[in-house]
């Protein structure tokens, strides 16, 4: 299987990996431990080499490590299996095509072979073309400001409305959130390198603890750019989709172009509550003498967000630390660590509350036969270092040969004698490291979706899968699972891809933890607005203990470049860099729809004290009712420009504002 991978150290570079699964036939009696060895050949050039140590198991992957760009022709794929004896077991070649390394999954076996399909070019779906409503600019600079909500895409053909142009920004936000604006240049003539520069917002000063200033630093100015994207659309199909918000703040304006930016407040939980004045300034290299400057009114309400007690909010089966694995320099390594790192930091930023890493798809032993875990002790590292301090997951499947079929580490080189005791070696080893660095649990996920019965051979998966727990627990873990149902054998925690409240019931009746993991979100929809309402209202008004989705980046299973699309389509909730991950309007929506739930968890904890006290709370239910009765409508998966999705935001301030008056309640009955 022929893979691209995503790889960021100081720079994001592509690389290919080649496995190759292989197994010894049982007539080759092995009493000792055999290396593998591989040789990847083009054409008579040598590309690379491979190599295994075999202890107790007969059967491995080995991996070949591969530039990105890689000739056509050819491949002969050599193996040698020597004893630590000097004995030769055996020996093999393998000749394939270039085009069908990605795609071969058992040359020897014919059924096996999925068909090839040809590169079919790709079709760009034209963008919405609005109408110009406007017929002059209300400004020497030649160009229009206007706002639209977060949830929408502005894209260059976009036009504003008399409604929408922009005469000063307001801005309603918490302590400790991060509060973002979107607002758009429509410029009538072209106006070059065109700057976009914030104040200082003054605020209160009769706070001597709180922080009275929201200094420039803590407001981030970036730029929307247009990335090729196939996601919500037919099979190879894309569209120029403006999502991808870069820290910069300056554009090239061409007339009849619209140019979107960004600004995000970082709010403090020690931030004086208040009003705080500034201004932004746009400014062009064209027309220097002449700028535009726009008000802005930040007003921080006395509440503070804090995460919602025993909800759970991740990525799942992420590839951040997966390249540990591979023999890079120390030093980077080093920089992978710290690409890693800033990933995590990124994570708690938007709401997580722990990281759920995948393993490499192979597993890597060292010479003495213990397994190659830098990667899961990385992990753990760096969730700590960013201050996480709820159990991590951990999906070590592919280390174990339960993955599905279309993956290394496959069940079909499951051997029961090895790989249940190769778990419980996982789960002793990795628990100790956590428990003596004093880092957090760790969840373990030894099989992904054990009920999907198109990719479980002969049911194998879903056999297997009570040995599997019963080996985690007796090695004094915690397991969960991804499946649809708690019974039969019962995990600690359940994942499931569809919401069913019976399920829930019957997971909450036997003490296990029952999240959902949404893929929609991440694979199918479009729609920031849809992304915010799955992360936000629909968590908490199906009482459910997570969110989650498949993936954050396709980095280790990619397709191709991040920022160019293909028929099969990569998932890149944020898009990588070597200073932090690069986010996109849907990435930030998830976050809004996280500190939805975070406000509505704030009311509802000031209702309850009121009516401990006896106070009428009356008020405060018909409003949670309203919403609960309005989230039941699902917010449309794909965009539409037409939609009205501001209920979202409109119910935030309505439940922030009710926290503030339910407080000044509280205080005068104390």
């Amino acid at each position: 299987m022929l893979r691209d991978r995503v790889i960021v150290t100081d720079r994001v570079l592509m690389k290919k990996a080649l496995y190759v699964a292989f197994s010894l036939h049982p007539r080759l009696k092995k009493t000792v431990p055999t290396r593998v060895t591989g040789t990847l050949w083009n054409q008579g050039k040598r590309l690379s080499d491979a190599t295994l140590k075999l202890f107790t198991e007969n059967s491995g992957t080995i991996v070949f490590d591969l530039p990105y760009e890689i000739p056509a022709g050819a491949y002969a794929i050599q193996m040698e299996a020597v004893s630590d004896h000097g004995d030769k077991i055996a020996k093999v070649t393998l000749q394939v095509q270039r085009e069908a390394l990605r795609l071969f999954f058992d040359p020897e076996n014919k059924r096996t072979v999925r068909p090839l399909r040809g590169q079919r070019a790709l079709r760009e779906v034209q963008t919405p073309v609005e109408p110009d409503r406007l017929e002059a600019a209300p400004n020497s600079l030649a160009l229009i400001v206007f706002s639209r909500t977060p949830l929408k895409y502005v894209f260059p053909a976009s036009r504003p409305q008399a409604s929408e142009v922009v005469k000063k920004f307001f801005i309603q936000t918490a302590r400790n959130e991060f509060e973002s604006i979107q607002f758009s240049i429509y410029p009538l003539r072209s106006l070059g390198l065109t700057r976009v520069l914030v104040s200082d917002l003054m605020g209160p000063q009769e706070c001597d603890s709180c922080e009275g200033i929201v200094p420039k630093g803590d407001i981030e100015v970036a730029t929307v750019s247009t990335v090729d994207e196939g996601v919500g659309l037919p099979e190879g199909y894309f569209w120029k989709l403006p999502t991808v918000i870069s820290p910069e703040n300056q554009a090239v304006l061409k007339k009849g172009q619209v140019q979107s930016f960004w600004l995000t407040f970082k709010i403090g939980q020690n931030r004086a509550p208040g009003d705080y004045i500034g201004k932004v300034v746009i400014s062009s290299d064209l027309e220097a003498a002449q700028k535009i400057t726009i008000p802005i009114h930040l007003r921080v309400l006395p509440i503070t967000l804090e995460d919602v007690p025993n909800i759970e909010y991740f990525m799942l089966l992420t590839y951040e630390m997966t390249e540990l694995t591979v023999p890079w320099s120390k030093s980077e390594k080093e920089k992978i660590y710290q690409s890693a790192v800033n990933v995590y930091r990124d994570y708690k930023e938007h709401g997580m509350t722990t990281v759920a890493p995948t393993s490499p798809f192979v597993l890597f032993q060292q010479e003495d036969g213990a397994p190659q875990l830098d990667d899961i002790f990385a992990t753990l590292r760096a969730a700590s270092e960013v201050g996480f301090k709820h159990p991590i997951i951990w999906y070590l499947g592919h280390l174990i040969q339960t993955a599905k079929p279309k993956h290394p580490g496959n069940i079909l080189g499951f051997d029961p004698q090895v790989h249940i005791n190769r778990l419980k070696t996982f789960v002793k080893t990795v628990s100790a490291y956590a428990q003596k660095n004093g880092f957090p649990d760790i969840l373990y996920l030894p099989i992904d979706e054990s009920d999907d019965a198109i990719a479980d051979p002969k049911g194998r998966r879903q056999k297997i899968t009570p040995l599997l727990l019963e080996a985690i627990h007796e090695s004094g873990g915690k397991s969960v699972l991804t499946r649809r149902r708690t019974n039969p054998s019962p995990p600690d925690y359940l994942i499931s891809g569809t919401f069913d409240e019976d399920e829930l019931k019957n997971a909450h009746r036997q003490g296990i933890s029952y999240f959902l993991y949404n893929n929609d979100v991440t694979t199918r929809c479009d729609n920031p607005a849809f992304a915010r309402y799955i992360y936000g209202y629909y968590t908490w008004r199906n009482k459910v203990d997570g969110m989650s989705s498949w993936t954050f980046q396709t980095t280790q299973n990619s397709r191709g470049l991040p920022t160019a699309d293909t028929i099969d389509k990569d998932v890149f909730l944020a898009y990588p860099h070597p200073k932090g991950p690069l986010s996109t309007l849907k990435w930030e929506a998830i976050r809004e729809g996280i500190d939805d739930h975070k406000a509505v968890y704030q009311l509802v904890k000031r209702r309850d004290m009121l009516h401990k006290k006896g106070i009428n709370v009356a008020q405060y239910d018909q409003l949670l009712n309203t919403i609960r009765e309005r989230s039941s409508v699902p917010v449309a998966c794909q965009f539409d420009v037409r939609e009205d999705t501001r209920w979202l935001q409109a119910y935030r301030e309505r439940v922030l504002l009710m926290a503030v008056d339910a407080d000044k309640l509280i205080q005068s009955n104390e």
